[in-house]
């Protein structure tokens, strides 16, 4: 009977982690009260308080819980590294896959990322009291984000390409344009270790092609920007960063916005209807900016890698001249990638992407792959790039070396002799 009745807890103790998990089946994610978990898991709120002291310690056993996860799954590769089995290839696809099917977990992970910016040393901490090695996540107390270690430069490219496309796969399941591929992690795993030259034809047009040292000096003066004819910084959109970094994605309102500009709230209302309507508006201008620097210096371009080049670069000039569009980067990465199933997201926007469009049809990660979407991944590389070279104050000469390892990453993969993803 008693063994009965403990049973019985621990059921309903997952449960309840599960429907607080299931609030991050949607990337916009609003916070939830224990009367909702209680209606989902069809029992009363005080029920909640047999298992969980408060939602505070509710909130712990659901970081611990995804910790568990992703410790066991870490530990799994680890365990194939170890014996020498093929680069340990199988169980990190198996874990891509288990993050594929359920995709709150990575929504949880994204959130927690924006929210907590010590979230990254401390999930190192505890993947590491639950026995994951140094050399399967880079975990190192006195570890720091550096351009020139080679190690961390692909780790961000392997951790950025996973998560944008599972965002996208998941996107696209949800609009049933395809269904989930029981190979999607190995799909994902061979696209990113072999890179497009894995993929592609030689002669095709996306088939890496070398960029001398000459030619890439021009290409960087191409992309400089010209300080003094660079339009200043919508004020609003300057107001809506800071508010984000003080009190987070979640938590930003109408009133924060208009308090940090001294103005009524009513004259933001005056403009916008609501919250989302005000940040997509406003990022929508700053990256049609954006957007007009790149395709004009894309124009430049010989080659596609040429032209992989001058967006890294072009990119990445335009994040550290405009540092307050970095906080708003973990809306972009959820809401860019949840626009993939729309039709006009995918049309083709620049000269190069009507050339690949052939070319990228044979790229095969069990869902449409589009020009637009390779476009996309290779964005969101400079995005996390500046992220974390802001955080751990980076000096600009390393970013350049930081791009010329990023471009190598997409030209041709990454190096599986001296990195364990």
């Amino acid at each position: 009977m008693a063994n009965s009745q403990i049973s019985n807890k621990k059921n309903t103790k997952s449960l309840i982690l599960d429907a607080a998990f299931s609030f991050y089946h949607e990337p916009h994610f609003t916070d939830f009260s224990l009367n909702q978990i209680a209606e989902k898991v069809g029992i009363s709120k005080p029920a909640i308080y047999r298992h969980f002291k408060n939602k505070e310690a509710l909130l712990e056993s659901m970081q611990a819980h995804f910790y568990d996860l992703l410790a066991e799954r870490l530990i799994e590769v680890q365990k194939a590294a170890e014996s020498g089995k093929e680069y340990s290839k199988m169980p990190f696809a198996e874990t891509i896959q288990f993050f594929a099917a359920n995709p709150e977990y990575i929504n949880y992970f994204l959130s927690q990322f924006s929210l907590n910016e010590n979230f990254e040393s401390q999930m190192r901490a505890e993947l590491s009291t639950r026995g994951v090695k140094q050399a399967t996540v880079s975990i190192n107390k006195e570890w720091t984000f550096s351009g020139k270690n080679d190690d961390q430069i692909q780790a961000l490219y392997c951790g950025t390409t996973f998560l944008l496309f599972l965002k996208i796969r998941e996107k696209m399941h949800k609009c049933k344009k395809t269904a989930l591929d029981d190979n999607f992690g190995v799909k994902l795993i061979k696209f990113v270790t072999d890179g497009l030259r894995g993929v592609a034809e030689p002669g095709a047009a996306i088939f890496p092609k070398e960029i001398s040292n000459e030619r890439k000096e021009e290409l960087k003066k191409i992309c400089s920007i010209d300080e003094s004819a660079f339009p200043p910084e919508d004020r609003i959109f300057t107001a809506l960063a800071t508010v984000i970094k003080k009190f987070g994605l979640t938590n930003v309102t109408i009133e924060k916005i208009a308090d940090e500009l001294n103005m009524a709230k009513s004259s933001l209302y005056f403009y916008f209807d609501n919250k989302n309507q005000l940040i997509a508006k406003l990022i929508e201008k700053e990256f049609s900016l954006l957007n007009e620097i790149i395709f004009e210096n894309i124009s430049e371009a010989k080659t596609y890698s040429e032209c992989i080049y001058i967006s890294l670069l072009s990119e990445t000039n335009y994040f550290l001249f405009r540092p307050s569009i970095i906080p708003i980067c973990q809306w972009l990465i959820q809401n860019t990638s949840n626009q993939m199933g729309s039709d006009k997201s995918l049309e083709v926007t620049h000269a190069w992407e009507n050339r690949i469009a052939e070319d990228v049809k044979k790229i095969d990660l069990g869902f449409r792959i589009s020009p637009e979407i390779l476009s996309l991944w290779q964005g969101f590389l400079p995005v996390a790039l500046t992220v974390m070279g802001k955080k751990y104050k980076m000096p600009y000469e390393e970013y350049l070396i930081a791009i010329e390892k990023i471009f190598e990453c997409i030209q041709n993969g990454i190096d599986t002799d001296s990195c364990s993803i």
